[in-house]
C-alpha cells in the first residue's frame, strides 16, 4: 500500500516537474516572440525609411523632373551595390527555401554572415527589387536564435527547438498567422516523439503570436493590413471562384518556370556578379516605366490595384501581374536578394483581380481571396499551410474561397509538376 502510495507520489512528481519546465518553455518562446517581432519592426521601420530618402525625398530635393530616367538610375546603382555584395559576401542571405532546407539538416540557422545578409538585403530591397522582406528575417531573426542556443550550449534538439520558434516569432510579425507560420517552419525532426509535437509546436504558435501582437500594436496594424471591398456572399461564387484561382494557379506556374529559365539563361554570367546585377537593376527600372507598382514587393500595391479597381481593366491587371512576374525573376537570377512570397500574392491578386473585369460573374473580392491562396499554393506547394495563411488575412466569409483555391492551385501544381518535372527542389 505504502509502495502504491510512493510510486503515485513519484508520478505526481514528475508531472509537476514536466509541467513546470513546459512552462518554462512557454515564457521562452513569448520571449522570443517579442523578440523577434521587435528585429523585424525595427528592419522594417529601417528599410522604409531608406526607401523613403532614396524615392521620395531624394528626388524632391533634387528636384527630379524625368522620375522614369530617375528610376533607371537608382535601379541600376541598387545592382551596382548588390553585384558588389555578391561579390564579396557571397550568397547572403539564402533564399526562404535554402534557408529552411539547411535548418532540416543542421537543425540551425546561419548566423556567421548576419551583417552581410543585412547590407545585401537592404542594396535589394531599397533599391526596388520586386522582391519580399521574408527572406532576409529568417536569416537574422533565425541566425541570432541559433547563435543564442550555441552560446549557453543546448542540446541539438533544444538548439533546433530555439531556432524554430525564433523563425515562427519573425514569420509570424510579417504574415501575422502564427498557427500558418510556425505549420511552414515546422521540421520532421520533432515529430520523432509524439511530445515533441507538443513541446514544440505550441510553443512556435505561441512565439508567432508573440511576434504578431509586438508588430500590429507598435507599427500602423501589422504588415498586411487592407481595406478590403465590400463582399456578400452567393451561391454561384462557389463555381465562379475556379476562374481566379486557375488563372492564377497558371501565373504562380509562369512565375516558377520563367525563375528557372532564367537561371539557367544568365548561370554563365554568375562570375560577373556586378555586371550581371546591374542587368537586372536596369531590367528592373525599364519595367517600373510601364508601373511602378513593378517596384518593390508588392505587399502595398495590393491596396492599390484594391483601391483604384475602376481604374484599371483585365488587360492592364494581367500585363501587370506578369511584369511583375519578369521583374522579380529576372532580378533572382541576376542575384538580387528578396523572397518570393509577396511577389508571389501581388500576382495572384492582380490577376484574380482582374477575371473580375473579364467576367462579371466573378466578383472582385473572391477574384482576389481566389487568385492569391491559389497563387501561393503553386508556391509552397503545401495546401493546408496556404489555407492557414489566407484565414488570417481575409474576413470569414472568404474563408471557404481562400481553402477551396488552395486546393485548386495545389493540384494544377501537383499534375503540371509530375508531368514536367518543374520543380526540383522539395516544398518550403
Amino acid at each position: 500500500m505504502n509502495g502504491s502510495a510512493g510510486q503515485a507520489n513519484l508520478e505526481n512528481l514528475k508531472r509537476f516537474i514536466a509541467g513546470r519546465r513546459f512552462f518554462l518553455v512557454l515564457c521562452l518562446a513569448i520571449l522570443l516572440g517579442l523578440g523577434g517581432g521587435l528585429v523585424t519592426l525595427v528592419f522594417i521601420f529601417l528599410l522604409r525609411s531608406f526607401e523613403q530618402l532614396l524615392w521620395q525625398t531624394l528626388p524632391a530635393q533634387l528636384r527630379v523632373s524625368n522620375i522614369g530616367l530617375y528610376t533607371i538610375v537608382v535601379c541600376v546603382t541598387g545592382g551596382v551595390f548588390v553585384g558588389l555584395c555578391d561579390k564579396y559576401f557571397g550568397n547572403w542571405p539564402r533564399s526562404m527555401e535554402e534557408s529552411f532546407t539547411a535548418f532540416k539538416t543542421d537543425g540551425k540557422f546561419d548566423y556567421k554572415h548576419l551583417p552581410q545578409s543585412v547590407l545585401a538585403s537592404f542594396a535589394s530591397l531599397g533599391f526596388g527589387a520586386s522582391l519580399g522582406p521574408e527572406a532576409a528575417l529568417v536569416t537574422v531573426v533565425g541566425g541570432i536564435s541559433s547563435w543564442i542556443s550555441q552560446k549557453i550550449k543546448l542540446t541539438a534538439l533544444n538548439a533546433r527547438a530555439l531556432a524554430y520558434m525564433g523563425s515562427t516569432s519573425a514569420l509570424g510579425a510579417l504574415f501575422g498567422s502564427p498557427p500558418g507560420v510556425a505549420a511552414l517552419s515546422y521540421s520532421e525532426e520533432f515529430s520523432d516523439r509524439k511530445r515533441h509535437f507538443i513541446w514544440i509546436t505550441l510553443p512556435g504558435i505561441l512565439a508567432g503570436l508573440a511576434g504578431w501582437w509586438l508588430y500590429r500594436n507598435f507599427s500602423s496594424g501589422g504588415y498586411f493590413s487592407y481595406n478590403f471591398l465590400a463582399y456578400k456572399f452567393q451561391m454561384y461564387d462557389l463555381v465562379y471562384f475556379a476562374l481566379p484561382a486557375i488563372a492564377a494557379a497558371i501565373f504562380g506556374l509562369a512565375f516558377i518556370g520563367l525563375e528557372k529559365a532564367l537561371g539557367k539563361i544568365l548561370r554563365p554570367f554568375e562570375k560577373h556578379q556586378i555586371v550581371l546585377a546591374m542587368a537586372g537593376g536596369l531590367g528592373l527600372g525599364i519595367l517600373a516605366l510601364g508601373s511602378s507598382l513593378i517596384l518593390f514587393s508588392g505587399h502595398e500595391g495590393i491596396q492599390d490595384i484594391l483601391s483604384n479597381n475602376s481604374s484599371y481593366t483585365g488587360v492592364s491587371l494581367a500585363l501587370l501581374s506578369f511584369g511583375k512576374i519578369l521583374a522579380a525573376t529576372l532580378l533572382l537570377a541576376a542575384g538580387w536578394k528578396g523572397g518570393k512570397f509577396f511577389p508571389v500574392m501581388f500576382i495572384g491578386a492582380a490577376i484574380g483581380l482582374a477575371t473580375s473585369h473579364v467576367f462579371r460573374s466573378v466578383t472582385p473580392m473572391v477574384g482576389v481571396s481566389s487568385g492569391m491562396s491559389a497563387a501561393l499554393a503553386v508556391l509552397l506547394r503545401r495546401p493546408f499551410v496556404t489555407i492557414l495563411i489566407m484565414i488570417f488575412l481575409f474576413p470569414p466569409n472568404l474563408y471557404l474561397f481562400a481553402a477551396l483555391s488552395s486546393l485548386v492551385g495545389f493540384g494544377i501544381c501537383k499534375a503540371v509538376s509530375t508531368r514536367w518535372k518543374l520543380f526540383t527542389t522539395s516544398p518550403i
